[in-house]
């Protein structure tokens, strides 16, 4: 009876498993090929054969291949031809402008006054800018196409929009010049005459003033006039001789200055100070003694006593004044013999005490020193024994027992944590004692430390179903060869050596007790070796009905065609591939495709050329041979080529040659008189007399010329150095393009009624009140001003009135500053060993708001000190 092996793990087929009497078959599912091993089956690669009939990229995936197209190509609905994708179709192409379709790809083109920008896809404008600035003479500004000139300020573009004519501004209005105006290139500049500075506003012409250069060289007050300046000093201060400086006036050298003490001359003023122990008094003069000991005692420690310009320190009974005269000293008992004292001596203000030692208490008498005994009470705070010692005890502990580092507490000795209390397996502490005991598998030893191990086979076998080996404190089993051990880790069970993949055989393992046996499906020859098993080679004979050739695998085989041919649908024959039927007829080709028995040859349309892969079509350069005879410059196309011409030339209709451009026909060429045409340019002359050919080739400039000079102006003013001008105008002719200016000046001035005018003076402001003298009980004080604002002069008049003024001040009484009266007697002692004395501030009264006594009025000492 058959055996059907493909129930089984479907007879270890990959994809399809076939029964056969005796034997069955593997084969694969499309798009794969049965491997050597005649089981698992290997992908099968369409691309190898014909490209997989792709017309551009074929790419091989598992168990089939797909078709795909390069960039500028789609791939058609049939899967294997390639389309051309008109990319213009779509937003132009993403061109700027123009957007030429080719097979395969896209080109952009520009409009004129554009150029191609290839790496953003957009045209750019030509910036006419960039190249010798437009032919603009001052400014150019690129536009979209095109570009224009402009001109700064103080010019005005010329007629042919490229050159820029300067502006004459004093032309007009003198160019609002107060005086003198002079015109520069693209602008101008004001001027003025002698004892005049130009004004801030560039026009107008101001008075000198001055004053404001260095203070018209014043050391203090600078006032200016019309046409000259006058020095004057501050208080306390005298005009030099030379007019400009100021001499301090020396206050001190008159009666001290009225200083009581020190007099100090400063510069425009002075300043009085007193000596030491002294202060200045509140009308700057006098000098007060300064009662230090008003003032934190002086800084006395005990008593303080007030001297004239000066003070004294002083201690009580029982204290000494220190070497620094403030502070007082306490006298130290503790240095004489410990002041008596057993152990330690503390000195007190005053007085001094005793203490002792930890451990000992203070006898009555205030100086010995008794020892504590800490046991008598609570036992020392001991945990178990307390022994006092002379000022200090000691706690102990029993046996068995060690003290705690707090010195009290008693702690049980842990003997297992000594080398395990000598136990060999497990020691447990107990409090003073421990016990050793042994792990499973071992029994403690009489001298209840070692541990004896316990030999589990020699009863029952250990429980084991085969094998029982006994091991230091357990036993193991284990089972005869062809058995393995059960998960109970007793009894034994027969390895399936089959199940476990551990037989080694190749195709079927039969488990017998104890061992298995390999065997072979039918079509297959069990080796030598017991175990794997030979395929039969279908190949070997006749090529196994293959026209070319015949791939053997296991369990099967397959035919294989040459390159350029495929297999027929019978699986035997081959057939030439027509490798032009995709892409339109072009398969891989650039261009044109024709198809040969088992190949195909590529060529190219007119224009091109064929490249060097037999595929690629490359541009033909026809600007590389004479210019493609083009009359002046050639520009290479893709598959074409393209003519252009020198700027002063047009294309001729033919295409190639160049024909001149008459430029005088258009605007007369931009010239301003004559223009002469040239071959591929042109030429602007002057014809007009006095006139020359500019710079720029366009324009003709003329030079100016002066008219006569008009009549002078009335004199500005009827005295004191006055002025008159008179003037002319470039306008005969006048100046053109950028002919030279008129030399010289277009204003002339001249002086004119140079006698000084008579000035009458005037007087300056009153200069501040002198000090109240006396400073109380009915003083003055005067002021005084100057006949110098101006000065008078030529003639002119003296100032009217009076040149000082004075005032009452200091009407009131003068203060009376209070002083103190003698010192009284000491009063009683009193119980705290104070006494006290008082004075009065009568000596004189305190009147007018004259200040008051400074200090105390009441004074106090110790007293009963011994």
């Amino acid at each position: 009876m058959d055996v059907d092996e493909c129930e089984t793990d479907n007879g270890g087929c990959n994809h399809t498993c076939t029964n056969t009497d005796g034997t069955f078959e593997c084969s694969c599912d499309d798009g794969y090929v049965l491997n050597d091993d005649n089981f698992n089956c290997d992908d099968f690669n369409e691309c190898d054969t014909g490209n997989g009939g792709c017309s551009q990229t074929c790419t091989n995936i598992d168990g089939s291949f797909e078709c795909s197209c390069g960039g500028g190509y789609t791939l058609n609905g049939d899967g294997f031809a390639c389309d051309d994708v008109n990319e213009c179709d779509t937003n132009n192409g993403g061109c700027a402008q123009t957007c030429t379709n080719i097979e395969g790809s896209y080109v952009c083109s520009c409009d004129d006054g554009y150029t191609w920008n290839g790496e953003d896809l957009t045209c750019d404008d030509i910036d006419e800018c960039a190249s010798e600035n437009g032919g603009c003479e001052q400014t150019c500004a690129n536009t979209d196409g095109s570009f224009e000139c402009s001109c700064g300020g103080g010019y005005v573009l010329n007629d042919h929009d490229l050159n820029c004519d300067d502006i004459n501004e004093c032309a007009s209005e003198n160019g609002g010049c107060d005086d003198i105006c002079a015109n520069n290139d693209g602008s101008f500049q004001c001027s003025c005459d002698p004892g005049y500075t130009l004004n801030a506003d560039g026009f107008a012409c101001d008075d000198e003033n001055e004053c404001a250069t260095q203070n018209g060289g014043c050391e203090q007050v600078c006032t200016n006039n019309i046409g000259s300046f006058v020095c004057t000093c501050g208080d306390g201060y005298t005009l030099n001789d030379d007019g400009f400086a100021c001499d301090d006036v020396d206050e001190c050298a008159s009666e001290n200055g009225g200083c009581a003490q020190t007099c100090a001359n400063n510069d425009g003023s002075f300043q009085c100070s007193c000596d030491g122990g002294y202060t200045l008094n509140a009308d700057g003069l006098a000098c007060d003694d300064i009662n230090e000991c008003n003032e934190n005692n002086g800084g006395c420690a005990q008593t303080c006593k007030n001297t004239a310009g000066s003070f004294e320190c002083s201690c009580g009974e029982g204290y000494v004044l220190n070497d620094d005269g403030f502070t007082c000293d306490d006298v130290v008992e503790c240095e004489t013999s410990n002041g008596g004292c057993d152990h330690t001596c503390t000195n007190n203000v005053g007085s001094f005490v005793c203490t002792c030692d930890a451990g000992y208490t203070l006898n009555e008498d205030g100086l010995a020193c008794d020892d504590v005994d800490e046991c008598a009470t609570n036992n020392g705070g001991c945990a178990q024994t307390c022994t006092n010692n002379d000022g200090s005890f000691v706690c102990t502990c029993n046996a068995g027992y060690a003290l705690n580092e707090d010195g009290f507490a008693c702690d049980d000795i842990n003997e297992c944590a000594n080398e395990n209390g000598g136990c060999e397996h497990t020691c447990t502490n107990n409090e003073g004692s421990f016990e050793c005991s042994c792990n499973s598998g071992y029994s403690l030893h009489a001298n209840g430390l070692a541990c004896a191990d316990v030999d589990e086979c020699t009863p029952d076998h250990g429980g084991c179903a085969d094998i029982c080996t006994d091991h230091d404190g357990y036993h193991e089993c284990s089972c005869y060869v062809g058995y393995a051990l059960n998960d109970d880790g007793v009894s034994c069970d027969d390895v399936d050596e089959c199940n476990d993949n551990s037989d080694g055989c190749a195709q079927t393992c039969t488990n017998n007790i104890g061992s298995f046996e390999c065997s072979c499906r039918d079509g297959y020859t069990l080796k030598s070796d017991g175990k794997n098993c030979d395929d039969n080679d279908e190949c070997a004979e006749n090529k196994g009905g293959c026209e070319w050739e015949c791939a053997n695998t296991v369990g099967s085989f397959y035919c294989k065609c040459d390159t350029g041919y495929k297999l027929d649908s019978g699986g035997f024959n081959c057939e030439d591939v027509d490798e032009c039927e995709n892409n339109n007829g072009k398969g891989n080709c650039a261009q044109i495709c024709t198809n040969n028995d088992g190949s195909f040859v590529c060529a190219c349309a007119a224009g091109y050329t064929l490249n060097e892969d037999g595929l690629g079509c490359d541009d033909i350069d026809e600007c590389a041979t004479n210019k493609g005879g083009c009359d002046h410059t050639c520009s290479n196309n893709d598959g074409s080529f393209k003519c252009s011409c020198n700027t002063g030339y047009t294309l001729d209709g033919n295409g190639l040659d160049c024909n001149d451009v008459n430029e005088c026909d258009t605007n007369n060429g931009n010239c301003d008189q004559e223009c002469t045409n040239n071959e591929g340019s042109f030429a602007c002359s002057c014809t007009e007399a006095d006139y020359v050919l500019n710079a720029d080739g366009f324009r003709c400039d003329r030079d100016g010329q002066w008219s006569a000079w008009l009549a002078w102006s009335a004199c500005s003013v009827s005295c004191g150095h006055g002025a008159e001008t008179r003037t002319r105008l470039c306008d005969n002719p006048a100046q053109v393009n950028d002919g030279a200016d008129c030399v010289g000046l277009a204003k002339e001035t001249q002086y004119c009624n140079e006698g000084e005018c008579s000035v009458d003076g005037g007087w300056s402001v009153w200069l501040s009140w002198s000090t109240c003298n006396p400073t109380c009980g009915d003083g003055q004080q005067i002021r005084k001003r100057y006949c110098d604002n101006p000065w008078p002069s030529n003639g002119g008049q003296e100032c009217a009135g009076e040149d000082e003024g004075s005032q009452s001040c200091n009407d009131g009484a003068c203060p009376v500053h209070g002083q103190w009266s003698e010192w009284g007697t000491w009063g009683e002692c009193s119980g705290a060993g104070v006494q006290e004395r008082t004075r009065l501030c009568n000596n004189p009264n305190p009147e007018n708001e004259g200040p008051t006594c400074v200090g105390s009025s009441t004074e106090e000492q110790y007293c009963n000190l011994g």
